[in-house]
């Protein structure tokens, strides 16, 4: 980025991490049970002033190409069968280059809102590098992580996920290619938030969704509204 947009997204918490992290969720309900106090702006909302970054993903996939974002280019255009057969290492560059490329799309989208509503954007592109030079405020972002049983219990369940390995000739090794990937990017998340004095949350799955909310609510300094 070489634009400060910091006070144009002041607006903005931004809730990032590794996939299967419970993110989607908790920003739904984020936007339907807190609000922002007085004085801070307008109430979040549900489909409103919620951005998540895989609806945005689907409706710029139309947009890349191989010169403007090779890597998501290449990324969408490789069969499973050949994207879960790389090696770890390829993986996890790949996926960190992808995100990094989707991110400028992302904040040109953010760009748009209206700056008096507060708007909670959440999603796994949302990298800490990409991120950390737009805070005005570092109370206003948090990176979610999942333990890797957690996140291998979460995959296992998702319909998505088995529709993409019935079509690999090993669907056993490219899920567990897929693991890896994930359990590494999560473990670099955790590294690069550090370094730059981000604030971290682990999802193990000991606690409900309505504990986990309630504690992101409060590092967010939001209110119950309902």
């Amino acid at each position: 980025m070489t634009h400060d947009y910091s006070s144009r997204l002041a607006h903005v918490f931004w809730m990032g991490g590794s996939p299967c992290a419970g993110k989607s969720t908790w920003a739904d309900r984020l936007a339907k049970w807190y609000s922002v106090p007085p004085g801070n702006g307008a109430p979040l909302r549900n489909g409103v002033a919620v951005y998540h970054v895989d609806d945005a993903f689907r409706r710029h996939l139309k947009y890349f190409t191989p010169e403007a974002q090779p890597t998501l280019y290449h990324w969408t255009h490789t069969p499973w069968e050949d994207l879960w057969m790389q090696s770890d290492e390829a993986l996890l560059e790949q996926a960190i280059a992808a995100y990094t490329e989707h991110f400028s799309l992302i904040v040109q989208d953010l760009l748009e809102t209206d700056p008096t509503v507060p708007l909670l954007a959440e999603g796994t592109a949302l990298l800490p590098d990409c991120v950390a030079p737009l805070l005005v405020n570092q109370g206003n972002a948090i990176w979610i992580v999942p333990s890797e049983d957690f996140q291998r219990q979460q995959y296992a369940q998702r319909n998505f996920a088995q529709g993409i390995l019935s079509t690999c000739r090993n669907p056993d090794q490219a899920f567990q290619n897929w693991m890896n990937r994930d359990a590494n990017f999560a473990r670099w998340v955790v590294a690069r938030a550090r370094v730059l004095g981000l604030h971290l949350f682990v999802n193990d799955g000991s606690r409900s969704v309505e504990v986990n909310v309630a504690q992101i609510a409060d590092y967010f300094h939001l209110r119950q509204s309902i």
